[in-house]
């Protein structure tokens, strides 16, 4: 029996597997195209409920999950939901697998709560007239007109940022220019602007960070070095380890914590550049300069 078995084609499983699964992909795909036509006959209540039977309860695996809540987002919109579309757009970002879908998903959820009764206004123009963003051409003119009022609205605060010779600047104003960043991407395909302005921001607090990081990791060598000097010269070969003072070690109690937050702010500056297609390497080096930091500093601190 056991020799009949093993004479069985190793492809058969696969193959059963693929036949097996064949209908239910057939089924998703069909869902799909059911849920747009259902949009284009303009039942955006049946579409979203067609919709919530292939979301839920099942797990966040769910295939096409992304471009089903992008659908869903889309429907609650027509339907002049405003909560829920923008709740259903951001749990799309969530789970956007690139930068194209990520700034899709964050720029509809943008302008919808920036909007009112379906129409985005500009503020700071006279006279403009309100912009209908049911549509999807006139909801991009929307997106354009409000990364350009964000510019005007937040420049102090970016000139500030990009000369400042400390965080908090940076990150006071980072979030909106990301903002800033979704809208123009989405809306005009190429962040030519506000992408130049995303590097320099990001290479201004990486050089930031990176010097704080090279002026902590040269003072605990400093402190390392002279810990381990010889106590009493005279001695010889048969001096003791001079150690740290009192003072020294608060000195490097007091470092820790914020060589731990800088650890902190390069592992979030490394995500953000992985969602939005920087350089993620540059980042990585940084976060692992911090931690070699950390366990020197403690090393130092623990050794008495």
């Amino acid at each position: 029996m056991a020799r009949k078995l093993m004479r069985i084609s190793p492809q058969l499983p696969v193959l059963l597997l693929l036949a097996s699964a064949a209908p239910l992909l057939a089924q998703k795909a069909a869902s799909v195209e059911e849920v747009r036509a259902a949009m284009a006959a303009g039942d955006y209540r049946g579409a979203v409920t067609q919709i919530d039977k292939q979301l839920f309860p099942t797990s966040k695996d769910t295939a096409g999950r992304f471009e089903l809540l992008m659908l869903k987002g889309e429907c609650r919109l027509q339907l002049q939901d405003r909560l829920g579309a923008a709740s259903a757009f951001k749990s799309a970002a969530k789970i956007a697998s690139n930068p194209s879908e990520l700034a899709a998903a964050r720029a509809n959820a943008i302008i919808i709560e920036r909007s009112t009764s379906g129409r985005y206004t500009p503020r700071f123009t006279t006279g403009a007239e309100p912009i209908d963003i049911l549509p999807i051409d006139s909801r991009k003119r929307a997106m354009l007109a409000l990364e350009a009022e964000m510019g005007s609205q937040y420049k102090s605060q970016i000139d500030s940022a990009l000369r400042a010779d400390q965080l908090p600047p940076i990150e006071q104003v980072f979030p909106r220019v990301a903002e800033m960043f979704f809208l123009e991407s989405f809306a005009a395909a190429q962040p030519s602007e506000t992408g130049k302005l995303m590097q320099d921001l990001g290479g201004h607090a990486f050089k930031l960070m990176q010097d704080e990081l090279n002026k902590c990791s040269s003072r605990i060598d400093y402190l390392n070095q002279l810990a381990n000097s010889a106590s009493d010269n005279a001695r010889g070969w048969n001096s003791g380890r001079l150690g740290l003072t009192s003072q020294q070690r608060d000195e490097i109690r007091a470092m820790l914590p914020y060589l731990n937050k800088l650890r902190e702010r390069a592992t979030e500056y490394r995500g953000i550049a992985a969602q939005m297609g920087g350089n993620e390497n540059k980042w990585d080096a940084l976060v692992a300069d911090a931690v070699d930091a950390i366990a020197d500093a403690e090393s130092l601190y623990n050794d008495r």
